[in-house]
């Protein structure tokens, strides 16, 4: 019994943080509507649930994107893939000096509202883990790689 309620509790866990795949069908309308007129394009489409908010994963333009919306369809975040050159100078700098020996793996522009910031996702060895920058190359955040993102 207690193997069971430990496991239950697990899956509850682990699907809240790293979100639910939905089908199309269970988003609702008027935030399948808004991404619909923003990305007309949009390619691959896969959808989650995160919480209360819905964010969905595609390709536009041969650039690969994820939106997340919150549940009355309002945008959120837009995180688009980049290339090393896209990235601001200061970052690159940082990325240069601090991580010489590391594999950089991936570069995305993570825009939220007015706030605009720059993830790099850094292995070395088998750790992988996300690193945040500002556009002036000052760090904001380091944190461990996602499962979610091994898809």
């Amino acid at each position: 019994m207690k193997t069971t309620l430990i496991f239950s509790l697990f899956a509850m866990v682990t699907s809240t943080v790293m979100g639910q795949k939905l089908p199309s069908t269970e988003i609702p309308s008027s935030i399948a509507t808004v991404f619909a007129k923003s990305h007309p394009r949009a390619k691959n489409v896969k959808w989650n649930k995160e919480n209360a908010n819905f964010e969905v994963s595609f390709e536009e333009q041969k650039a690969e994107m994820s939106v997340v919306y919150s549940a009355d369809g309002s945008e959120i975040e837009i995180e688009t893939e980049i290339e090393w050159s896209q990235l601001p100078e200061p970052v690159r700098q940082i990325l240069k000096k601090d991580y010489l020996d590391h594999e950089l793996k991936e570069y995305a522009k993570i825009v939220s509202g007015k706030e605009v910031t720059y993830e790099v996702e850094v292995s070395k060895k088998k750790q992988s883990f996300d690193l945040l920058f500002d556009a002036n190359g000052v760090s904001l955040k380091k944190v461990a790689a996602s499962a979610e993102k091994e898809d």
